[in-house]
């Protein structure tokens, strides 16, 4: 057997024990290795493991988060010896990220990220052979990018030569557009951006069109299909036709509240016919909603969406392939729901069961109304889900006989024709047999029901898994399983957030596959403890408490808070566990500096605008976890990122209990702060104006203002933290990246600060974005951050 790397540092490891135990340092935090998906083979031979590298082996940090791509590495499991090995060679300097398999699961594509150029790839996953196509996918964060036809032909996005706007550009595109620029300048010549508004709308450069392409792995022939700003791919089941989206014009009037997630382009539908190479377009007039083309089991319909500003004109549409014409799908009596994508755009859902379309709506007239699943047959939708308590809008699984439906906890099957019958009685008994590398993307399309297995339990009779499967022990999470149950491959992780995966067979027991942050055994975590205390309501919360595990018994630790409004939860918060790379305000670095951390529990206010008692919320508490644990009342501090940056600001203006107050990437002022674009933005027009996303933010999102700031200026001014800049008694730590939304946000705070004469500390991090991401902004950035804390709450108790 040849063993993985990480493998063979393992057993090291194991054989010769953890070292004594020490703090959790910065360096281990940037020494993180991640796990990615783990992807089963069709045909079951094989299993692929994604991992990236440390973050601090990266090559280059110019490409915001997706730097995380140059660490990829790929694994393979044979899954008959159990024999895990590199699945092809990586070379020095370039990271790999697993797409697709082919349909015998012979072949994956695989991506490559060497420097700036993203490249597609086809490895044999048997031998390694692997072969580089030239060609420079999408990423498939919208959509669908890369997609096997046959086991020897790939339909492909594909970028431009130079591609402009692409999201691996969206650091360093930005940051070379402004170099040239200001040379340009320097130089007499013209340098300038220009966008427009209304009737100069279309003032705004344009992207150089993608590629709709084929390639043939065998002779590599290339073949253009159509141009295009396409973003989302849909082969039909029968492989004759593919139905792509693609950005069109900019939308400016918009009816409503904006979103973060609201669309600021039309979008509009192809259909490619692999055979004629004819194109056509369904519905010109139409403005399709994105992240839905479901194709029906023959591949002779296609369910779509449409959007328009008349509620009454947008809903579901039908496409027959065969004339390329889309109608209408009547809802008598109902009303398309829609769910939210995660990036809480609008998500139309819906597919098909064989070839009968079903979809998620409410009975109109009536509100609030129970949501259900229909299905719409020739006589009329019939209801689906009528014996669920709250069948949730996300399938977990579809395909000709019926759904997949989560219902609170429990999993039910859920026939086109008979009665529903629960398969589990939680959501974690569901093992998807091939999980899809598609983690950026926004929304999943739900497997067919042959990708899922549902874990045997004494209670529930497993489905699609005969005889008893592999045991899942308390801990352990499954990440793909055989059809049978007979093998899974499993991941645990100890509380010094060292994870270990395993094959597990039915028969022969458990198998080490590879071993991540093998270095965190040497560790010694936070100790953590949930602090229960009651919210400004009335109802009971849980804040999350780390303390240092090394500590003088009787002294009290000094107290760093880390708010972030709307979050609660009942477990530990998964950013604060030392496995995950979270690289601003983490709790244990700030614990192995010696300080005691609270999460606390924040609930949105009901009734309440976004400032209004924030501080008594935080201090309940606060002082929760000073009666239940050994933190010192007078040396508190508070540390916030984003919007817990502005929470950090708006408490540090409602108390005085705070001794040192630290914001990075924090809004500040609510006015200015409205609609603000990063420098990407206006450097590179041609990716977008996503005017309608930011200022989403403040009318709808997290800022909840409800209004755009002309009709209620008021309301920003009494929820923007400078406002009551006067009323900060505590010293302040800004922080912020020049290439994040509006660094101007730190900068005004900190003027009225500095003309207040009032202790304050201004960082600006070059090159960086939302978050502090190159290794030597990280570590300057947390230096401050400890002499800050140690000139006015004191050192840790270390």
């Amino acid at each position: 057997m040849r063993p993985w790397p990480l493998l063979a540092l393992a057993c090291a490891l194991i054989l010769h024990g953890p070292a004594a135990a020490r703090a959790y340092t910065v360096d281990d935090l940037l020494g993180l290795e991640q796990l990615g998906p783990v992807q089963l083979a069709p045909g079951e031979r094989w299993a692929v493991i994604q991992t990236f590298a440390p973050w601090d082996q990266a090559a280059r940090y110019d490409l915001d988060w997706w730097s995380t791509y140059g660490l990829g590495r790929l694994g393979r499991v044979d899954l008959q010896d159990g024999e895990v090995s590199p699945l092809l060679f990586h070379a020095p300097g370039s990271g790999y990220v697993a797409g697709p398999f082919s349909p015998s699961g012979a072949k994956m594509a695989i991506y490559r990220l060497t420097g700036h150029n993203w490249e597609l790839g086809v490895v044999t996953v048997a031998t390694g052979e692997t072969r580089w196509l030239g060609l420079s996918p999408e990423l498939p964060m919208w959509g669908r990018s890369v997609a096997w036809r046959t086991d020897d032909e790939l339909v492909i996005i594909a970028q431009p030569d130079e591609p402009v706007g692409h999201l691996l550009g969206y650091g360093w595109q930005a940051q070379a557009r402004l170099r040239n620029a200001w040379a340009e300048a320097a130089a007499g010549r013209l340098a300038v951006n220009v966008v427009g508004s209304g009737r100069y709308r279309d003032l705004r450069a344009k992207a150089p069109p993608k590629r709709l392409v084929t390639t043939r792995i065998s002779n590599g022939v290339v073949r253009d299909l159509a141009r295009g700003e396409f973003i989302d791919l849909e082969i039909s089941p029968d492989g004759r036709k593919v139905a792509v989206i693609a950005n069109g014009e900019d939308i400016q009037d918009i009816q409503g509240l904006a979103t973060t997630g609201t669309l600021g382009r039309r979008r509009s539908l192809i259909l490619a016919d692999f055979e004629s190479s004819a194109i056509s377009t369904p519905c010109a007039e139409c403005d399709f909603t994105p992240r839905l083309l479901s194709w029906s089991a023959t591949g002779e319909r296609l369910l779509v969406h449409s959007r328009a500003r008349d509620p009454a004109k947008a809903g579901y549409r039908i496409v027959d392939a065969r004339s390329g014409k889309a109608s209408a799908v009547a809802l008598p009596g109902l009303i398309a729901a829609q769910s939210k994508a995660r990036n809480n755009g609008d998500l139309a859902v819906g597919g098909w069961v064989g070839d009968t379309p079903v979809i998620y709506a409410r009975p109109a007239g009536s509100s609030p109304s129970r949501v259900d699943w229909y299905a719409l047959e020739s006589g009329g939708p019939r209801k689906l889900t009528g014996a669920l308590n709250a069948p949730s809008e996300r399938l977990k699984a579809i395909d000709a006989t019926g759904l997949i439906v989560v219902d609170g906890q429990s999993v039910w099957r859920v026939p086109l024709h008979g009665q529903a019958r629960r398969l589990a009685q939680r959501a974690d008994d569901l093992v998807r047999k091939e999980s899809a590398s598609q983690s950026e993307r926004l929304a999943d399309t739900p497997p067919p029901l042959s990708g899922l297995v549902v874990r045997a339990t004494d209670r529930v009779r497993p489905f699609l898994v005969k005889g008893s499967s592999v045991s899942i022990r308390p801990g352990e999470t499954p990440l793909v399983m055989t059809s049978d149950g007979g093998l899974a491959v499993l991941a645990k992780t100890d509380r010094r957030g060292v994870e270990r995966l395993m094959l597990r067979s039915r028969t022969d027991g458990d198998r080490a596959l590879t071993t991540l942050n093998s270095r965190l055994t040497e560790v010694d975590p936070a100790e953590v403890r949930p602090i229960h205390h009651l919210g400004p309501d009335g109802r009971m919360l849980t804040s999350w408490l780390y303390l240092p595990p090394k500590r003088e018994p009787d002294v009290r630790v000094p107290l760093v808070v880390i708010p972030y409004p709307g979050d609660t939860s009942d477990e530990a918060p998964k950013h604060h566990t030392p496995g995950v790379l979270a690289l601003y305000s983490s709790a244990q670095v700030l614990v192995g500096r010696g300080y005691a951390v609270l999460v606390p529990g924040l609930p949105y206010a009901v009734g309440r605008e976004p400032m209004d008692g924030l501080a008594v919320q935080v201090l309940a508490a606060v002082d929760a976890a000073i009666a239940q644990a050994p933190v010192d009342p007078k040396r508190v501090a508070v540390w916030g990122h984003s919007y817990g940056g502005y929470a950090a600001l708006a408490i540090a203006t409602q108390s005085p209990r705070f001794k040192a107050v630290i914001a990075s990437a924090a809004p500040s002022d609510l006015v200015s702060f409205y609609g603000k674009l990063s420098p990407y933005s206006y450097a590179v027009p041609e990716a977008g104006l996503p005017i309608h996303s930011t200022a989403g933010w403040s009318e709808t999102g997290q800022g909840r203002m409800g209004v755009p700031p002309w009709k209620a200026l008021d309301r920003y001014r009494r929820n923007s933290p400078i406002t009551f800049a006067d009323q900060i008694t505590a010293p302040v730590m800004l922080i912020h990246g020049d290439m994040d939304q509006d660094v101007g946000q730190a900068q005004e705070m900190f003027t009225w600060l500095y003309r207040q004469n009032k202790d304050a500390v201004l960082l600006i991090y070059r090159g960086e974005s939302h978050v502090i991401l190159s290794p030597g902004n990280v570590r300057d950035q947390y230096a401050r951050v400890f002499e800050f804390l140690a000139q006015n709450i004191g050192a840790g108790a270390r």
